[in-house]
């Protein structure tokens, strides 16, 4: 069973544990850095920094990159939604576009009041694609003349600057180039079994899977699937995470304080 801790317990347990200094970072940590209104952002700030500061060896793979990259992409869109108007003049003369732009202008508000920042869905981002996919005055297409103007160029660069700041290093499965971090073979079949076993998402069960079979002693999560999945692992390895969830576990799986 892997031990689940506070993120700033992480230096005392390299020192009691003499723990290699390396972590596998998972996208949900990598969104709360990346994001300053997130609600674990100073907490993960404040964690990353004594990574750096310590000199950690940091990992990540496809699976967290790609997540990643595709959150960017509906954080992007939920908010150039909101200045959609001053993007792109005349839109508002179409009367439904109008009325849909407003609401989601005064709902992305709302949620920033509450300080619980509104980010589309798929399904919500493919209604707004299929309201702009429209020829307005010379733009044959509004909804891609959208994409080009917040999209094109931007989707990488976000992970680029956090893989700049933390010089991730890729966990690779390709035979020809097998990471030296790879001790176990990772096996779909047990990877299918942790969601069947547990309900997470695929991608979060190979998240969990791969950490199991690699040399790395710490995972640092802000996700409680990834939490509550790695709690029932085999594997005796630790797993970090923002305080909030650490109590939250700690309640459901009747830890002592």
């Amino acid at each position: 069973m892997a031990t689940i801790l506070p993120y700033n317990e992480i230096l005392k347990n390299i020192n009691i544990r003499n723990t290699p200094k390396k972590a596998l970072i998972d996208t949900c940590a990598l969104v709360s850095f990346s994001i300053d209104v997130h609600e674990f952002h100073d907490e993960t700030f404040d964690l990353f920094e004594t990574l750096i500061k310590h000199k950690f060896n940091i990992y990540t793979n496809v699976t967290i990159r790609s997540e990643f990259i595709d959150y960017q992409r509906r954080v992007i869109i939920t908010e150039a939604l909101t200045s959609l108007s001053q993007q792109i003049p005349g839109v508002l003369t179409y009367y439904e576009l109008a009325k849909r732009l407003k609401s989601h202008r005064a709902y992305v508000q709302k949620r920033a009041d509450e300080e619980n920042p509104l980010v589309l869905n798929d399904a919500e981002i493919k209604q707004f694609k299929k309201i702009l996919s429209f020829k307005h005055k010379t733009i044959q297409d509004v909804w891609l003349k959208f994409c080009e103007d917040n999209l094109v160029n931007n989707l990488q660069r976000t992970f680029d600057l956090i893989s700049k700041t933390l010089k991730f290093n890729y966990l690779s499965l390709r035979k020809e180039n097998l990471s030296p971090e790879v001790i176990r073979n990772v096996d779909w079949n047990k990877m299918c079994n942790i969601s069947e076993r547990t309900g997470m998402s695929v991608n979060g069960s190979m998240i969990c899977h791969m950490f199991e079979c690699i040399d790395v002693p710490f995972l640092i999560t802000a996700d409680f699937d990834l939490i509550y999945a790695t709690a029932l692992s085999k594997e005796p390895k630790l797993v970090l995470c923002p305080e909030k969830i650490f109590n939250e576990y700690k309640k459901i799986f009747e830890i002592p304080s």
